[in-house]
Order: structure tokens, then C-alpha cells, then sequence
């Protein structure tokens, strides 16, 4: 590709959306924490693994309830923070505030900083705080309900009286186990997992979100829905499933065909080496879009991706 700006078709189908059940099932889940908050603030768990979409629907809600800012100190009833490894919930705090505007987030103490949260919780109309990365914040190793960030997440619910979105891998579940009021509070768990066509209702799922996504794609891909499945099949095994693997492979082969033509099997394999990593590359035992179709059957089995 010798281009150095995506072509509009690119952009366009980059910022497509495609609300397929896991995500509509988030976002109901989303709402209804939030809206908890003006009763008894709850809190919930999107759980999944890199590249499952979580982030982006984080993003999406947030924007969905940004008040145009008028002023310094406009309403601000939602805020999204990421956490990262050996963050402290001293400078977790820091981030809050930050994400609210304080002209100074690091300074004071902890308790100096809890009271400008309640302050600003008065002034902005704050009720929803989204964490995410949050598997960055539990301590590595032993951790119980004495846990800086457990008494912090049931701060920020009990005294603060906001609700909570904790959104990160799997592991993040553990805080479940090791509090009951966080517990008793969690009023969903929804996970985010990889597609997959190992059976009649995982491969439903799975064709339904990329007939969705391909109505986005600006050229044709021959054989993609071709009756046997191989189209589905090959795409399945270039990405292991992952929707930012699918899209970013996609992009790139928006990018990478000409102008009127269709995208070949060529192109597809060319955006493959390209976007995914070689690891996973490494994995894969047949090639996604050159071997036979028994070969890539054989390959996505191995990977527990299709029976």
C-alpha cells in the first residue's frame, strides 16, 4: 500500500457498529446500573478478553450521556477511567478527579481527596463511574475485603453513592469473592466472548454479526457466504475469533484493494500477515485463505473453535 491516509470507505467501515446480543445485553446491563444509582447504587462486571469490545462500548455509553459543556463546571454525570499495573487507589483517586476536571488531581491526601469527590458529586451531578482495565487494580497475589481498592469500590457506592462499572479480564470476578456488599451489589455479570462455530448457536451468532459487518464493507469478498462455509471459516481461523483482529484484517483489505475491484483471497491473506501478530500466526497450523477448507477445519478444531 503506498496510500498514507485511510480511504473514507476505510474510515467509514472502521467506525461501523455492529449491536450483536453480547452487546445489546452490555448496554441494557449499563443502563440499569446506572439508573440503580438513584435508588441504592449498584455496580456490575463486563468481563472478557483483549480485543472482545469492551472498551469500545465503554466509550459509546459514556458519550451517550456527555452533557454539552457550558461552562467549567458542567454536569458531568458519567466518568470513564482506565486503570493501569501498580496503580495505587491513592493515584486511582487522582484519575477520578482528574476525569472531572480538578485543576490539581495529585495533590492532598487520600481523605483530602475523597471530600473534593463528594464535593464534586454535589456540583457535577456525578452517578456513574466506569472503570476500566480493572483487573490492573486488584493486588497481585493475596487480597481480601481489607484491600485498599475493595473498601474504595464500596466507598464510592455506600458513602459516595455512585454506581460502578468494573470492566476488565476474567480474573476481575474475584472481587465477588472476597466481599459480600460488593457481592450483594453486583447486579450483573455480562461477558464478552470470542466467536466460535462448534455448534448451531455459537455459528448463528457468529454469521449473523459478520453479515452485519460486512453490510459496512465497501467491495465484495466471493465465496464468503458460500454454502459450505468456508468464507466463514477462513475468517474464523485469521483471527481466533477476536472482533479487533476481524476488523483490523478487514481495514486492511479496504485499504489494500483497488479502487472497483473486489477484495481477493490474496488481499485477505496479505492483510492477515499484516494485523495479526505473528504468535498467533504461529498458532494457526493451516494458512486462513490459500489452504484447503479440510485443512482449515482441522486447524480451527485444534484451536477449539469448531467441531
Amino acid at each position: 500500500m503506498t496510500n498514507n491516509k485511510f480511504k473514507p470507505a476505510a474510515l467509514k467501515f472502521g467506525n461501523a457498529l455492529v449491536q450483536d446480543s453480547d452487546y445489546m445485553h452490555a448496554w441494557s446491563a449499563l443502563e440499569y446500573t446506572h439508573m440503580a444509582q438513584t435508588i441504592d447504587p449498584r455496580c456490575m462486571l463486563l468481563i472478557g478478553h483483549s480485543g472482545d469490545g469492551k472498551t469500545s462500548i465503554l466509550t459509546r455509553y459514556q458519550a451517550s450521556c456527555a452533557v454539552k459543556k457550558r461552562h467549567e463546571l458542567s454536569p458531568q454525570h458519567v466518568v470513564l477511567v482506565t486503570a493501569t499495573s501498580k496503580l495505587s487507589v491513592h493515584n486511582f483517586a487522582s484519575r477520578i478527579l482528574r476525569a472531572l476536571g480538578d485543576p490539581a488531581p495529585n495533590t492532598g491526601t487520600f481523605a483530602s481527596k475523597e471530600e473534593r469527590l463528594q464535593c464534586y458529586k454535589q456540583k457535577l451531578g456525578l452517578e456513574l463511574v466506569i472503570i476500566d482495565e480493572f483487573h490492573d487494580l486488584l493486588p497481585k497475589g493475596y487480597y481480601d475485603m481489607r484491600s485498599g481498592i475493595v473498601k474504595f469500590i464500596k466507598w464510592l457506592m455506600v458513602e459516595l453513592k455512585v454506581s460502578v462499572i468494573m470492566s476488565g479480564l476474567p480474573l476481575s470476578e474475584e472481587i465477588l469473592s472476597i466481599d459480600e456488599q460488593i457481592e450483594t451489589r453486583c447486579n450483573d455479570i455480562v461477558e464478552f466472548t470470542r466467536f466460535s462455530m462448534c455448534n448451531k448457536e455459537q455459528t448463528q451468532r457468529y454469521a449473523s454479526f459478520i453479515k452485519s459487518l460486512m453490510s459496512e464493507f465497501p467491495t465484495s469478498i466471493k465465496g464468503l457466504f458460500s454454502s459450505d462455509g468456508s468464507g466463514l471459516l477462513r475468517l474464523l481461523l485469521a483471527t481466533h475469533g477476536n472482533k479487533r483482529r476481524l476488523k483490523d484484517l478487514l481495514i486492511y483489505a479496504i485499504q489494500a484493494t483497488p479502487e472497483s475491484d473486489s477484495t481477493t483471497q490474496a488481499i485477505l491473506h496479505d492483510a492477515w500477515t499484516h494485523t495479526v501478530s505473528r504468535m498467533i500466526r504461529n498458532e494457526t497450523k493451516a494458512l486462513p485463505f490459500s489452504s484447503t477448507l479440510k485443512q482449515v477445519k482441522t486447524s480451527l478444531v485444534d484451536l477449539g473453535l469448531y467441531a
